[in-house]
This record gives structure tokens, C-alpha cells and sequence, in this order.
């Protein structure tokens, strides 16, 4: 993927057929209306963005939700007020993806971590979710071109066998070739 330019677009769609990207419910951004307490949720990251001090923000599902139950783990790897956690249980990438464009971060952040796209899997076909997971990284780098950007693989799925395995690898295969910015690292996620 070649470097986006968000300059020479107008609109959202217009981005999306200048980099080749089709429009599709993955790569569009879309809130949770039908949850309720999601916009409570996003308005307290909101809150918590514009009084942080912290270097760090993380993006993502459950699975980055679920990384605060495990405080050893948690203050080992983020110490106290060095991270964001702004995971919500259950958003899909097109979820992220609206919060991700709906937020101002502090300016002290160094460091987005991206952790999503395993609720699509079932609805999107892998080139859709790993566009919009690229987008949503690209989106954070035009905005804030001096932070570093980690997108995290999607977890192993399933038997080694199933489709959703396959699904898998090949979301985190094309997020590979994606990521390929200085300041964008993708992380593959260890099978097995």
C-alpha cells in the first residue's frame, strides 16, 4: 500500500476510491447506536483524552478491554497513568474505526496500539478488515504524524483447519504488507 495522502480527498469516500479501497460496512465508519451505554462509553474516553497525561492509547475490542483484568499484567507492561485503554466489548472495526475519528487525543501521545477486527470475521471478508484496521492507522498517522503506531494480528481462531483460521491468516497477511510505514509496526500474534 502506498503512503495515503488524506490531503488530496474531500470526503470519506472519496479516500476510500483514491487508495483503492472499496466502501464497504468494514472500511465504513459506523457507531454502535443499537448499544446502549456505547456513546456513554465514548464520551467518558473522550473525558479521560483531554485530562491525560498518559503516552499511550490502546484501540480495540474485548480483547483489549480485557487487558485491565489483569492488573499484574497491566501495571508490569503500562505503569500507572501511561495508558489509555479505550477498548469497548463487542465493537467490530467499523466501530473502532468511528471512534477512532470521533476522538482528540492528547498530544503527549507517543504510542496507539490497535487490537480489533475478530467480531468481523463471521460479516467481512478478510481484504475488508484488514483495509479498515489499515485505515483506522493511517487515519491516526496523517492526524498525529509524530506517534508510533502498533497494530496487533488477529488471535488464532479456532482449529487449524477451519475457515476462520484461514480468515485469520489472511486478515493478518494482508495487515503485513499494510503496515509497511516507518512509524506503523504490525505485530503477528503467535499460533499455537
Amino acid at each position: 500500500m502506498a503512503s495515503i495522502n488524506f490531503n488530496k480527498t474531500s470526503n470519506y469516500n472519496d479516500f476510500l476510491q483514491y487508495h483503492k479501497y472499496n466502501a464497504t460496512i468494514a472500511t465504513t465508519p459506523t457507531p454502535r447506536d443499537c448499544r446502549i451505554g456505547w456513546h456513554d462509553k465514548h464520551q467518558d474516553h473522550e473525558k479521560l483524552a483531554n485530562t491525560s497525561k498518559a503516552d499511550i492509547v490502546i484501540f480495540g475490542d474485548s480483547i483489549a478491554y480485557g487487558l485491565t483484568r489483569y492488573s499484574n499484567i497491566w501495571h508490569k507492561n503500562f505503569p500507572k497513568q501511561s495508558a489509555l485503554n479505550f477498548g469497548i466489548p463487542g465493537d467490530h472495526i467499523e466501530n473502532i474505526l468511528w471512534r477512532v475519528q470521533n476522538i482528540k487525543l492528547p498530544a503527549n501521545i507517543k504510542y496507539a496500539i490497535f487490537q480489533g477486527g475478530t467480531n468481523n470475521l463471521n460479516h467481512d471478508a478478510p481484504e475488508d478488515i484488514a483495509n479498515a484496521i489499515s485505515i483506522m492507522a493511517y487515519y491516526l498517522l496523517h492526524n498525529h504524524p509524530n506517534i508510533k503506531i502498533i497494530v496487533s494480528g488477529l488471535l488464532p481462531r479456532d482449529s487449524n483447519k477451519s475457515s476462520m483460521r484461514k480468515k485469520t491468516e489472511c486478515v493478518n497477511s494482508i495487515l503485513s504488507r499494510n503496515c509497511s510505514n516507518q512509524n506503523i509496526a504490525f505485530i503477528q500474534q503467535l499460533d499455537g
